[in-house]
């Protein structure tokens, strides 16, 4: 699964430039946005909404602790996955743009209403994937996917 959207990118980058950059776009972001999810669920550690109701003393946050999974509720990492990718479609596809808006939202509910998270630990995740999405396509994808462009150009060179 790991190799198909990697596969189609590259294929893509002889046949059409404009879908290359839109797919490039949506893998930098989606992947910046794993890593940050990891990094702040990391860094807040903050118990589940289930352990405040099940165990006493369990609300708030546990910076840089060891815990386990259940101290890892800020931010949502669904709702900022959802939310990054809602934004990049949003500008890949805008027809659709309704529908990526209440597929985002629908989400961000979903994990309230499962006791996986607060209101504020997906209301913060949505924050940081919208704030991911903008920042790879103004800065990183730009870079990224002039030089990878760069460097196929010349690997083609040096096979002719």
């Amino acid at each position: 699964m790991l190799v198909a959207p990697f596969f189609i990118y590259f294929t893509l980058i002889r046949f059409n430039r404009e879908w290359y950059r839109k797919l490039g776009y949506y893998l930098l972001s989606m992947g910046v946005c794993g890593i940050m999810t990891s990094l702040l669920k990391e860094c807040f550690r903050r118990a589940r909404p289930y352990n405040l109701f099940r165990e006493a003393g369990h609300y708030g946050f546990f910076f840089y602790e060891q815990t386990k999974n259940a101290f890892k509720s800020f931010p949502s990492g669904h709702s900022m996955e959802v939310a990054t990718m809602a934004t990049v479609f949003w500008f890949i596809f805008p027809k659709l743009r309704p529908f990526f808006v209440v597929t985002a939202v629908l989400m961000m509910a979903d994990r309230i209403l499962m006791e996986r998270h607060f209101l504020s630990d997906t209301v913060a995740g949505a924050a940081v994937g919208i704030a991911i999405a903008l920042l790879v396509k103004e800065f990183l994808a730009p870079i990224v996917l002039d030089l990878i462009e760069k460097l196929l150009r010349k690997a083609r060179i040096a096979k002719d």
